[in-house]
């Protein structure tokens, strides 16, 4: 993204963000958090269109179901639940709450850490 349209991206946010904390619903709690997902450097900030934390929380709670998915997905005749399943097998039948409860934690471990991700290198501009 070059730099006047990140400032014009800047600039309709922040209008955006006047124009949501002048609404009639709008808690001073609300607008602060509201006010720290539109600042570049904030809490929620993320670099070169990736946020780290959000993809390594996702790969941290599906790790540990895709041992069942290969036995799942190798298994003839495979009926959708394991019959008399062991651990790793349970884990895949409740994969879906299994790796959002997994996420979500991973998430929030996260997001307690400091930092950003790095910007990207920048090609310098032609004179």
């Amino acid at each position: 993204m070059e730099q006047e349209e990140f400032r014009d991206l800047a600039v309709n946010n922040q209008a955006e963000l006047d124009r949501i904390k002048s609404g009639a619903m709008a808690s001073p709690l609300y607008n602060e958090v509201l006010a720290e997902l539109y600042k570049p450097d904030g809490r929620y900030s993320y670099a070169g269109g990736w946020n780290w934390k959000a993809i390594a929380a996702v790969l941290i709670g599906v790790l540990p179901v895709v041992p069942g998915f290969l036995k799942a997905a190798t298994t003839p005749g495979f009926a959708g639940v394991f019959s008399n399943p062991t651990f790793i097998e349970i884990l895949y039948n409740y994969g879906l709450f299994f790796t959002f409860g997994v996420a979500a934690i991973a998430y929030l471990a996260l997001s307690m850490i400091g930092g950003r991700a790095p910007e990207p290198a920048r090609e310098p501009e032609a004179t």
